[in-house]
Parts: structure tokens; sequence; C-alpha cells
């Protein structure tokens, strides 16, 4: 598993004025190395010995200059296949819509007008994504603003410098000791060759994590960025060993069910039954989502539980943030799922424990119909049960009469592979329900057949273990 560590320093006056000059050559070389390798389509040995000679660099500099120009054009690719795949998702509602509104003249030509206008951005994208790669280097938010001192001060304000297997402390320019020691080897073209970093150390924890990589003369890359006031920031990956497995689905699962500010966890026992429940909070800010994630995934490893999540990505809803109405846009932009997810499977991968996925189709109906009063849970603990006993493997079936069909469900494991199950669905469900605006238009809201809007919501769920949950 990759890690990344992050230190700040502020080194002395002559030392960092050493550093930005060395730092700006690199990034020099580093779009020189860009544009001829991207833009210019020469070869990679080529481009190595002109830039180094140009540059006055060594070839393990030029080996950071590569790897961060690489990484330029993988992230273009990427992010243009990702606008490409919402705008082709965009077409086919439209057509859908297209199809639907064919008795409203007004609807069907407005429809008519934007599949168009999403046909030529996709098709220009497409002939985009076809050419070479075009990066900015700094980001061209400033660029566009005319603020091209700070525009160029930051993208000559960061250096890679890659690490290598089998060289001294995993990188033969960047050599980090225990002692809180970062020796850099700089360019010729600077005043000095060697610059002494000291005092970058980081928690107890993973500094012996990163002295076992540099021990064990693994890859170690180090990045180098300048930050005001004298301040420089120093990122280091390396690869961490995975440790083995701790949870196992005998004991049971922990289910997930993430919202909008907070997070319902619950455990749920071998046999379906709720075996606890807690209410973890979600506020503003990264370092929120991962104190969630290390909660939920401590509390799992205290039982020996895998974790279970739902299964869930809007990133191709978010692009239809103006056609839902205000409410449920807000919430949906600022719902962070993705970032959720990723916090907790890789806690759960540092600490052992095994991360799965479900459908999420339905859980907060199934729980609120079934669970909420029977188990005196709120409708969030209700799903995040729903959500647990799907990873257990468990279908779900209404005991009062209603028609049900049949639904085959993938429960996908990290390391267990795929389990398939059933799950006993409403026809009404399954059918999308009716659908009914209000006068000004808003989202629709869908009347799910036997479901009781005015339910009252049960007494929140605490640490301690709500009543037991009956056969499945």
């Amino acid at each position: 598993m990759t890690t990344t560590l992050v230190a700040v320093v502020r080194p002395p006056k002559a030392d960092l004025d050493v550093l930005a000059s060395a730092v700006g050559v690199l990034a020099r070389a580093t779009r020189t190395t860009f544009s001829w390798l991207y833009r210019q389509g020469r070869g990679a040995a080529e481009v190595k010995r002109a830039v180094c000679a140009q540059f006055g660099i060594l070839a393990r500099h030029w080996s950071g200059c590569r790897a961060a120009s690489q990484a330029a054009a993988r992230s273009w690719r990427e992010g243009g296949a990702e606008r490409l795949g919402m705008l082709e998702q965009r077409i086919r509602v439209l057509d859908d819509r297209w199809r639907k509104d064919c008795l409203d003249p007004g609807k069907k030509r407005r429809n008519a007008v934007a599949r168009r206008k999403a046909e030529v951005a996709a098709a220009r994208l497409r002939k985009e994504l076809a050419g070479a790669p075009r990066w900015c280097f700094g980001g061209r938010r400033l660029l566009r603003r005319g603020r091209l001192r700070e525009w160029r001060w930051r993208r000559d304000s960061q250096a890679l410098f890659c690490g290598e297997t089998g060289r001294r402390a995993g990188n033969e320019v960047a050599q980090w000791s225990p002692d809180g020691v970062l020796r850099l080897r700089l360019p010729d073209a600077c005043s000095r060759t060697h610059l002494v970093l000291r005092d970058v150390r980081f928690s107890a924890v993973r500094q012996s994590l990163l002295e076992s990589a540099v021990d064990a003369r693994s890859p170690v890359t180090w990045r180098v960025k300048l930050l005001r006031r004298g301040k420089v920031q120093l990122c280091v990956t390396f690869d961490e060993p995975e440790p083995e497995l701790v949870s196992d689905p005998a004991a049971g699962v922990v289910g997930v069910d993430l919202n909008r500010d907070h997070v319902a966890v619950v455990d749920v026992a071998p046999d379906g039954r709720v075996a606890g429940a807690v209410r973890l909070a979600l506020r503003a800010g990264s370092d929120a989502v991962w104190r969630v994630a290390k909660a939920v995934v401590a509390r799992a490893r205290r039982a020996g539980r895998p974790v279970v999540l739902e299964n869930l990505d809007f990133r191709s809803d978010k692009a239809w943030l103006r056609s839902y109405g205000k409410r449920f846009a807000e919430v949906l932009s600022i719902f962070r799922s993705r970032q959720v997810r990723d916090a907790v499977e890789r806690e759960g991968r540092r600490a052992g424990v095994e991360v799965r996925y479900v459908d999420p189709a339905w859980t907060s109906e199934l729980g609120s119909l079934k669970y909420r009063r029977r188990c005196r849970l709120g409708r969030h603990h209700a799903a995040a049960l729903v959500i647990g006993r799907r990873g257990l493997g468990f279908g779900e079936r209404l005991l009062d009469g209603r028609p049900t069909l049949t639904r085959t469900v993938e429960c996908v494991g990290t390391s267990v592979g795929k389990r398939v199950f059933v799950q006993r669905l409403p026809a009404a469900w399954l059918q999308g329900g009716r659908r009914r605006h209000d006068r000004r238009g808003r989202t629709p809201r869908v009347l799910v057949a036997g479901s009781r809007a005015s339910q009252p919501d049960g007494p929140p769920a605490g640490d301690g273990s709500p009543a037991a949950v009956g056969g499945a």
C-alpha cells in the first residue's frame, strides 16, 4: 500500500535561496521534458540527453522530471475521459426525455437543442483526447485572472526526486536518515550541489514505517514544494507493508450508512441481529473524514468484523445539479461519499480489516419499513442494518402479504471475491413507483406503495445494543 507523509520545515535564508534556484531549474526541466515527449513526440533517450545537457542535471534528476510529466499527461487523459463519460450520460438521459416528452413540443425542442450541444461538446472532446496531451503547469485559474507573478512562482515552486529500488535510503539524490536529516543532491547549475535540511520528522508510528522502507532500500520518492513565509513542504511516498486480515465475517459485520452530516454505524451479528449502534458526526474538513474512518475501522477491529459500505457513485449525477431542486442539489454537491469510502478502505487495509461493498438499492426504504419500529432504530441506523445484512448474504422480504419480486444482487468483497444472494423487493419499487411534482416544479418524490410517510422516527441509537432482530 502506497503511503505519503508530509512535513514542513523552515530552513535558513541562505539554504532557502539555494533550494529555490534548484527547484526552479528542475521545474523548467520538467516543462521541457513534457513538451518534447508529448507535444513533439521525441524519444525518451534523446530527450534525456538533451535535457540533462541543457539544464545541467543528473540522470536521476531527469527521472523525477519524466515522472512528473507522465503524471500530468495521465491526469489530463483521465480528466478528459471522465468529462466525456458525463457528456455521454447526459446524451442518453436527453434521449429518454425526448421520447417521454413527445406530447410537449416546447420540452421536446429544448431537449433536442441540449442534446445537440452535448453532442458537439462530446465530439470536440473526443478530438482533443485523440491528440497530444495539454497541461498548464501552475494552474489556469491564476493565468486567466492575469496574476502572472503568482502563477510563475507557483509553477516553479515544486520538484520531484524519484526513488529507486536497491539504492541507499531508497533514493540516490534525496537521502533521509532517522535522525531527521534530509540530504539533497542539487543540479550542477546551482551554486551548491549539496544541501542538508534538518528536523524532517514525522509521527512515531509513521516514522518507524519510513525507517523500515529506508533500511530495506525500497523506492522512497520525495516531493519538495516551496511555501510562503520561508517554509518548505516535504512529501515522502513509499510502499507500506499491509498486515494480515484480522476480520472474519463469521463474527458478523459492521454496516455503515453514509449521510450528509453524519455516519450511522451498526454492529450486525452473524445471525443478522443488531449487536450495537453508534452515530458519528461528519463535520466539514478532510480531518473529520479521517477521524470518522479511523473510528469505524477501530470499532470493526475490536470486534474482528469486516466493514460493509454502499457502492455509491454520484459523479454522473453531479453533472445534473441544475436539473434538480435546490435543496437536493445542495445535499448532492456536498455529499462526501467517495472521500469517506476511500478513507475507510485505506484505514481498513492499514489495520487488517476487510472492506466490502454492496448494492445501495432501497436500503433506506427497507430499513424504514422493516426494522425502524421493530428494533427502535432511527431510519439511518435501520438502513445501516440492511447494509450489514446484505454484506452477510441475507435477503430482505416484507412479511405483510404484499406482492414481491426476486432480484439477484452482487456483494463485492475486496478479499473474498464475489458472493451472490437473492433480494426480494416490492413490485412497485422495481417499477419506479409514482412521481408527484409540486407547483414549483421541484424534484419529484417517489411514492412507494405501502410506505408510511407519517411514520415517526424511533429513538436515536446509542452505544448500547438495541432490541434484537428476529429471523430474516
